[in-house]
């Protein structure tokens, strides 16, 4: 049995509008760690948000090649779906925050950049 790992504080549910916001301390515990993000997935699954939005503003995250090729694959292997909707709002969309985004795409996920946290939600929405 896996004990979950991130904390109330490290998302938010807007029930309203059927978002999962990830915040900063579980983004950054998800790139490093397969089983937070299998926490995350069970969360989506749990309370059946099908959009997910990943605030990284404030966040200095290096992808590497390798963790970028092999997000598809975690999140395939962790079930994720390709019909959940997931926007990561990011401070300034860096060519490394582009990468990942348009390598997750191309395996057929629903993703997308944003620097407007409005905007997001309201791709999220649409």
């Amino acid at each position: 049995m896996c004990m979950m790992q991130i904390k109330i504080d490290e998302f938010e549910f807007l029930e309203d509008k059927n978002i999962l916001v990830l915040k900063s301390p579980a983004i950054y515990k998800s790139q490093n760690s397969i089983e937070v993000l299998k926490e995350i997935m069970d969360l989506i699954v749990k309370y059946k948000y099908p959009n997910v939005l990943g605030d990284f503003r404030g966040l200095k995250i290096k992808y590497s090649l390798i963790s970028t090729t092999e997000k598809p694959k975690q999140w395939k292997k962790i079930g994720m779906s390709r019909n959940i909707k997931v926007g990561a709002v990011f401070d300034k969309i860096e060519d490394d925050n582009m990468m990942r985004i348009n390598t997750l795409f191309s395996h057929g996920f629903k993703v997308s950049a944003f620097t407007d946290y409005d905007k997001a939600i309201n791709w999220l929405l649409e």
